[in-house]
């Protein structure tokens, strides 16, 4: 598996949610779905998916996703799956989200889940090392 940079999921999952699942009025549960599902179909290989072919299948025309290997269809099936684990621990974790498909409703879901770790740059806020001691000399004894 190759790594994904944070920037990119965010951006993702920002067309996922912001522009699918509120232009279609549909919950955000159906967006991650439909995303993932487009993934697996045929025409989706290293990263592209085919807008249109010409003549006998000798010129094609493709939207590209993104650039480089790290957009392979294996890897952004992964990144689905995290889509997935985000979202259902948001909805666990925050009752009062509801996913009825209304696009604030489905904004706030969007915004939740952008809290999660897994969706940011920096993974550590902070840190305590103040348990941290230097190697031990001896042994202490009562």
């Amino acid at each position: 598996m190759v790594y994904i940079q944070a920037q990119l999921k965010r951006a993702q999952l920002r067309q996922i949610l912001l522009v699918t699942a509120t232009a279609a009025a549909s919950p955000a549960l159906d967006a991650l779905l439909s995303f993932q599902t487009s993934v697996n179909e045929i025409n989706f290989q290293k990263g592209r998916q085919y807008t249109s072919t010409s003549g006998s299948g000798q010129s094609a025309s493709f939207a590209m996703v993104g650039s480089g290997s790290n957009w392979t269809q294996p890897n952004v099936f992964m990144m689905s799956e995290e889509y997935f684990d985000i979202y259902f621990f948001t909805l666990k974790n925050n009752p009062a989200l509801v996913d009825d498909g209304t696009p604030p409703n489905t904004k706030a879901i969007f915004l939740a889940m952008l809290d999660d770790d897994r969706l940011q740059t920096v993974t550590r806020r902070s840190s305590d090392f103040t348990l941290l001691g230097f190697p031990q000399v001896g042994q202490l004894t009562t």
